[in-house]
């Protein structure tokens, strides 16, 4: 039966493919691509064997990691626990040393209290006890009806944070005028502590500075009569002789202290110390580490 056009047409079509196609098996081959290459690596044993060792340490590197940073968590959290109970244990420790009857361990006790709170790996609830047991023990000794041992805790305290203050109203001088006043005292971030008695109203504290030991009996008279004013007054300080002004004196810094404990200050110092204390106002460049309330009553040189 002979063929139909169409199936010769196919015919021919088919061999005009298996030529074109051997004639493309027949012409050179360019270079492999990279692909190719390590897709032929790959299938040798060789290339087998490199390719799961590889998979196999990327997995091992993989797995180690992660569980050294699951043992790290561990650890960071068994470390805050530790931290954490290390302070309280030290915090009940100091706890009675603060209001102990004995200065050196009262002072030893706030030091370390205080170094304790400002520690950046403290215990957040410790350092909140920590400022709890200063605030209230500051505010116990303040009162009129406060035991003495409560006085005297209390006057310690202020005391231990008014330091930098009482240094910068020690360097008050009128100096003359050719001599250049000294450079302005740098001013100290409070403690964590000590931020936190700011956070209230602070009482009138007065600190008594003399420049010769027989005007003890006398600060000391009059130190009696301005606490019962209502004053806090922590002690009595002897300065240097050339330090004492020319004649009895009240410093404090303007900014830093009410009207009424302006004049709470001003009519009590004048009742009790004679003659009665010039109202001095500190240099403004002196009164940076000053704390609110704070006034120093300075004997006159003999």
């Amino acid at each position: 039966m002979p063929l139909t056009p169409e199936q010769q047409q196919a015919i021919r079509d088919e061999e005009f493919f298996r030529t074109e196609v051997r004639k493309a098996m027949a012409a050179p081959q360019g270079p492999p691509s990279l692909l190719q290459r390590l897709s032929s690596f790959g299938e040798t044993k060789v290339g087998f064997w490199l390719l799961t060792t590889v998979l196999a340490g990327l997995f091992a590197t993989g797995l180690t990691e992660l569980r050294r940073h699951l043992d790290q968590q561990d650890i960071a959290r068994r470390e805050a626990a530790e931290r954490s109970r290390r302070d309280a244990e030290m915090l009940l420790k100091l706890g009675p040393m603060l209001t102990s009857e004995k200065p050196a361990q009262m002072t030893m006790a706030t030091v370390l209290l205080d170094s304790l709170s400002a520690g950046q790996g403290v215990d957040r609830e410790v350092a909140g006890q920590i400022k709890v047991l200063f605030q209230s023990a500051a505010a116990a000794g303040s009162g009129t009806s406060a035991s003495s041992e409560a006085r005297v805790l209390s006057q310690a305290i202020y005391s231990y944070f008014d330091r930098a203050g009482i240094q910068a109203m020690q360097r008050w001088d009128t100096p003359a005028a050719s001599a250049p006043a000294p450079p302005p005292m740098a001013q100290t971030a409070p403690s964590l502590v000590a931020a936190a008695l700011d956070s209230g109203t602070l009482p009138v504290r007065l600190y008594i500075q003399i420049g010769d030991t027989a005007d003890r009996p006398a600060a000391e008279k009059a130190s009696d009569g301005l606490r019962q004013a209502g004053l806090i007054v922590p002690g009595i300080e002897v300065v240097p002789a050339q330090n004492s002004p020319a004649q009895n004196s009240v410093r404090y810094c303007k900014d830093k202290v009410s009207d009424k404990a302006l004049e709470l200050v001003r009519s009590a110092t004048a009742s009790q110390v004679q003659p009665a204390p010039v109202m001095t106002e500190l240099a403004q460049r002196l009164c940076g580490n000053v704390r609110a309330n704070h006034f120093e009553l300075w004997y006159a040189r003999r």
